[in-house]
């Protein structure tokens, strides 16, 4: 995925923290970002939560249940790698 340019991944990288909620059934939902970063690296992390494949939902007794899941997402410059 080619994320939005910014001067802060150049320099050091950026982390965007979001918490979101797996459901009962493992689609992802309720996206929020817990850090302040640029608009667009906030953007382009949940599109990434979005465009994956349902994940594996908790269990309670053996039942699916919803729950919060908080994630870092790392975006790098292009100095980070070879």
């Amino acid at each position: 995925m080619k994320y939005p340019y910014s001067n802060a991944i150049e320099k050091e990288g950026a982390v965007v923290k979001l918490k979101f909620l797996v459901n009962e059934d493992g689609s992802l939902s309720h996206f929020s970002v817990m850090n302040k970063v640029d608009d667009d690296l906030q953007v382009a992390a949940i599109q990434i939560l979005q465009m994956m494949p349902n994940w594996e939902p908790a269990k309670r007794n053996g039942t699916p249940i919803a729950r919060a899941v908080i994630l870092p997402i790392s975006f790098q410059g292009q100095e980070h790698y070879p």
